[in-house]
């Protein structure tokens, strides 16, 4: 059987697995960076090697040979997981820094699943044990020396010459390689969230282009585990003729159908975007809207408003919107209910404050009486404790505002109610008389047993 002309095989097999990584969540940011190449000419990898990269992103491909594509796949995946970490970076000995390096990364994507190795590079004698830490394999090959064979192994990645080629870094785009992995990270991690709670959107492995909203919503569960099983759990509705309809100028958030508004015609920045989805979420964490319990609904946002502005300014998370917002410095380490009686002196100056809807009313909506609603609250109370939990594991108190630990505790433990407070309070201190039986007057008889005595209550003595 012949092939048809002109076609390549080896190439093509290459080209496809430059395509497995370009629609893989952790690779896809840094491969839409980096600059790559079929090296036919040899002048960077050689007839036996593979492929060779350099620090500021270029990757050399020797397309000339033959592998599967998922193995492909897998060596340009080594190179950009060194490349992310810093790990091009000249050390001495160069020998078996860059074989320390190798390792590493081989283990890394092998805990990643990422397609084998080639053919060639699968048996060889490396160091016992599953330790990815360059630093590590690298002292430990540098104290007990490299056996030839693995040199051996090394020299087939760049084919006799050195896999990585140093030069001076570049900031792609301004961002560093370490923020486009970690970026990267945070797509996967949000995507095997997402397959697990089962609301993905996605039928492919084609990137999907994410609104900052959902990329918000990302990084936040990734990099804020005190937020992060509340952003999960909430849909985000970004439809701007539906914003106009409901009068959300920014922001607002319905605890009971779970989903989260976000006005697009705002035009937040990144930054704004995260402290106003942060914002939200407290919302709904804190029970803002079955705590009100009788209050003006408009002040009472207000009031809460307040408070939540004034810790994710403390926690440094965002960026408060050039829109504005609610602050005041005199309300810091006040309640929401020590505020609301502020605020009340003055109705008609506190009926000019606008919340994140803005002057359509308070960005806590949605109706709160149902069944629906109870137990959506009682979720993210239980969600919100989970996360300070995490971020106090270790620690007494991290970077979290003291006010808002105990306020979250407090929601975590409801107070007993009064009547049965009040009860076991006349029981401790006004003890009911004890009831003793005893036969110094067995006065009391069965009509059955006429015959036998019984014993009588004792009365209680004065």
């Amino acid at each position: 059987m012949t092939r048809k002309a002109g076609r390549n095989p080896a190439l093509e097999a290459c080209q496809a697995g430059l395509e497995i990584i370009k629609k893989h969540a952790l690779f896809s940011p840094l491969f839409n960076h980096i600059y790559y190449r079929h090296d036919n000419d040899h002048s960077y990898v050689s007839s036996r090697g593979w492929l060779a990269v350099n620090n500021q992103g270029h990757l050399w491909l020797n397309a000339k040979r033959h592998a599967r594509p998922e193995q492909w796949a897998r060596m340009i995946a080594q190179s950009l997981v060194a490349l992310g970490f810093g790990y091009i970076t000249p050390r001495e000995p160069g020998e078996q820094w860059e074989l320390a390096v190798l390792i590493a990364c081989m283990r890394f994507c092998e805990a990643l699943k990422i397609g084998p190795l080639p053919d060639e590079l699968q048996s060889f004698p490396f160091p016992e044990g599953s330790n990815t830490d360059p630093e590590v394999l690298f002292r430990q090959l540098t104290e007990e020396g490299v056996p030839r064979e693995l040199l051996q192994w090394r020299a087939l990645y760049g084919g006799g010459g050195n896999y990585f080629i140093y030069d001076k870094p570049s900031h792609p785009y301004g961002v560093t390689w370490q923020e486009l992995l970690a970026e990267g990270l945070s797509n996967s991690v949000s995507d095997a969230l997402e397959k697990v709670g089962g609301y993905s959107l996605k039928t492919d492995n084609s990137p999907r282009r994410l609104t900052l909203a959902q990329k918000t919503r990302r990084q936040i569960m990734t990099l804020y585990p005190l937020l992060g099983a509340l952003a999960a759990s909430f849909d985000i509705e970004e439809d701007a003729q539906l914003c106009s309809q409901y009068d959300i100028a920014v922001a607002a958030i319905d605890v009971g159908v779970g989903k989260i508004w976000i006005n697009p015609a705002a035009h937040l920045k990144p930054a704004e975007m995260l402290f106003v989805f942060a914002h939200e979420l407290l919302h709904a964490g804190l029970n803002h809207a079955s705590r009100r319990r009788g209050r003006d609904a408009e002040l009472w946002n207000v009031a809460c408003d307040f408070i939540i502005n004034d810790w994710l300014i403390e926690m440094q998370i965002g960026a408060p919107p050039a829109i504005g917002l609610l602050y005041d410095a005199r309300f810091s380490g006040m309640s929401a209910e020590e505020i609301y009686d502020d605020l009340a002196q003055d109705m008609r100056k506190a009926r000019k404050l606008i919340t994140l809807r803005g002057r359509a009313g308070g960005d806590i909506i949605g109706e709160d009486h149902d069944r629906r609603f109870t137990d959506a609250e009682a979720y993210c109370r239980r969600a919100l404790w989970q996360g300070m939990d995490r971020c106090l594991y270790g620690t007494t108190r991290g970077t979290l505002p003291a006010g808002l630990i105990e306020e979250i505790r407090s929601l975590a433990q409801p107070p007993v109610p009064w009547d049965v407070a009040l009860a076991e309070w006349f029981d401790e201190h006004f003890p009911p008389p004890e009831r003793h039986r005893s036969y110094a007057r067995p006065s009391r008889r069965q009509s059955a047993t006429p015959d036998i005595p019984r014993a009588a209550i004792k009365k209680a003595e004065r």
